[in-house]
């Protein structure tokens, strides 16, 4: 069917931003829990990544899911402040986040990086960008 004979009678224009929609689902960065303590009342959770890898929340604010990979469907056992590897007061991938117990070796897993955050890669600290793995094989169901 030629262009906007679907909705052509709604009178509508439908617009799509193409890395959000067609591939931030895809991506998942995968990071090693290297700190985890608590100071001031506030449970911090160290990450050895960091804004540099992924700056999309740290340049938009853009919220970014967290999943310990282990127990993803574990109860909370608290608000947690989750932190990258970069010493900066604006590297946090979330705060107040209820996230289940943690220990140093557990591996988080952070959504929805799959659009720009590869391209948007900075040498922050001479921090390399993080490893990519592809499988191109698979197809969505």
């Amino acid at each position: 069917m030629p262009d906007g004979q679907h909705l052509g009678g709604f009178g509508a224009v439908l617009a799509a931003e193409p890395g959000d929609f067609l591939c931030k689902e895809a991506g998942v960065l995968l990071a090693e829990v290297v700190t985890v303590e608590e100071r001031g009342g506030v449970r911090f959770v160290g990450l050895d990544a960091g804004y540099n890898v992924a700056p999309e929340r740290f340049i938009y604010g853009a919220p970014v899911p967290v999943v310990l990979c282990r127990a993803a469907d574990a109860p909370p056992a608290g608000p947690a402040t989750v932190t990258g590897n970069i010493n900066e007061g604006d590297d946090v991938w979330a705060e107040d986040l209820p996230l289940p117990e943690v220990r140093e070796g557990d591996v988080l897993a952070l959504l929805g990086v799959g659009s720009y955050n590869q391209s948007m890669y900075l040498a922050h600290c001479l921090r390399p960008p993080a490893g990519v793995v592809a499988f191109p094989d698979r197809r969505g169901t």
